[in-house]
């Protein structure tokens, strides 16, 4: 209690000018409960972004999405553009929704202090040999904004491929080792998507190294996911809080609330019932990916 006391003093929630913007909880066990079910949300903006290869000579999306595997360079890509983590039901990091018995076991994922992004990767994901449109897949990518697409020969991609994407990133190898990159939009000119064409680090046509390649891909697939996708966790994060605010607030006078704050009474905490409440305890290595030496690691060296 004398440690939450000076932490409010510090910062300056005890002031008398704070009194009508800080207000305490009555504390029983549905509270507990409701900030569990505040702590299941993801406090970083969540990304999907798809990943498709095309080998030379592909034209249909039957040849396309039953593609298993892709060239040496395409591999060495993948492991660029975010750390390679096993798909795990529940688990601690964002995923997507993505299922290790129906999609895949493993994919790339990458973070920061402030995003989550998962890639589906149709390379990685399982077929299904009983329908060669691999609709698993195709469902997958319909839910995505932003596609990044390896083609082995640029004049044979048209991004009617893909017409279900806002954006395409379009990446083709070069015989001297470089790489061709271009940032497509399927959307028509308008107002709105002038900002979507200056979105950047990979605007329009350019050509980047391997060194590069994954770090500029990735970080355009990011701002552009921003431009057209709403941080919706963050409204969401928001309004729980809010209804927390209202259901439990503690309406109390100005001379209550301060005999509250600097007298000992742990009565209430004592009537919580811990062992019928519904009490999140978050998984260890939830925050492991946020630490500043994971993110001093280029992408292709493993979490620890």
């Amino acid at each position: 209690m004398h440690i939450c006391r000076l932490f409010l003093s510090h910062f300056g929630y005890v002031g008398i000018e704070n009194r009508n913007s800080f207000y305490p909880l009555n504390i029983s066990t549905e509270l507990m409960n409701s900030l569990s079910d505040l702590d299941r949300e993801y406090e970083r903006e969540c990304q999907k972004v798809g990943v498709v290869y095309i080998k030379k000579g592909q034209s249909t999306k039957e040849q396309i999405f039953s593609n298993r595997s892709g060239s040496s360079q395409y591999e060495e890509f993948l492991n660029t553009i975010g750390w390679l983590v096993p798909v795990k039901l529940n688990s601690p990091i964002f995923l997507g929704g993505l299922d290790p018995d129906v999609h895949c076991a493993t994919t790339p994922y990458y973070c920061d202090y402030n995003t989550e992004i998962v890639f589906y990767v149709s390379t990685l994901i399982n077929n299904d040999s009983n329908n060669p449109e691999q609709p698993h897949k195709q469902k997958l990518l319909n839910g995505v904004g932003v596609v990044i697409v390896w083609t082995e020969d640029l004049d044979d991609y048209t991004p009617l491929f893909f017409s279900f994407s806002k954006v395409h990133i379009v990446i083709s190898p070069l015989s001297i080792g470089l790489f061709h990159c271009n940032y497509i939009s399927t959307q028509k000119r308008t107002a709105f998507d002038k900002k979507i064409y200056s979105i950047g680090p990979i605007s329009t046509t350019m050509i980047l190294s391997k060194q590069l390649l994954g770090s500029m891909v990735r970080l355009t697939a990011i701002n552009a996911y921003k431009s057209n996708q709403p941080p919706a966790q963050f409204d969401t994060r928001q309004k729980k809080m809010e209804t927390i605010i209202d259901q439990y607030k503690k309406d109390t006078s100005c001379e209550s609330f301060y005999s509250s704050l600097f007298s000992t009474n742990d009565q209430e905490v004592n009537n919580i019932n811990w062992n019928q409440g519904n009490f999140y305890t978050p998984k260890k290595g939830r925050r492991v990916e946020t630490s500043q030496s994971n993110l001093d690691k280029p992408p292709n060296e493993p979490i620890p």
